[in-house]
């Protein structure tokens, strides 16, 4: 997509007919929080590696 920033989102959409609801399974928003983290990562050790590679 060629976006200069990560971005993920929950399967779900919004889901603003949810919230307050003491019965919310949070795993879609842990799922998109750690594929956000891994691609933040995996940017960051390119970046170093790009950066080694034209020393």
């Amino acid at each position: 997509m060629g976006l200069k920033i990560i971005r993920t989102s929950v399967d779900h959409g919004v889901a603003y007919d949810k919230v307050g609801m003491p019965d919310i399974n949070h795993q879609s928003l842990y799922h998109a929080l750690d594929t956000a983290k891994s691609m933040a990562n995996s940017y960051e050790k390119n970046q170093v590696s790009s950066k080694l590679r034209n020393i």
